[in-house]
């Protein structure tokens, strides 16, 4: 997870990602489902998925390059 977590954090130095102070993207009561659409055109997809994909051990929530880290584990949001 720190490499995964490292490499988003170089990024963020440059770009901004598209959920930029929405704090639907941290909250458990959020539809999942609009939000895919914000992160599917965010240009930190990647590195976003990278994370949520490399959080096993669950210490970080909300919804991370279109995928869902809830306390329950990780869900997907791609229908495609």
């Amino acid at each position: 997870m720190a490499q995964a977590f490292a490499a988003l954090q170089v990024a963020l130095r440059t770009t901004s990602p598209a959920c930029h102070g929405d704090s639907r993207f941290t909250s458990d009561e959020s539809d999942p489902a609009a939000l895919k659409l914000v992160c599917r055109g965010c240009p930190l997809l990647t590195q976003c998925r990278a994370l949520a994909l490399a959080n096993l051990a669950g210490k970080v929530y909300g919804v991370l390059g279109g995928l869902v880290c809830r306390s329950a584990g990780l869900y997907g949001l791609d229908d495609d």
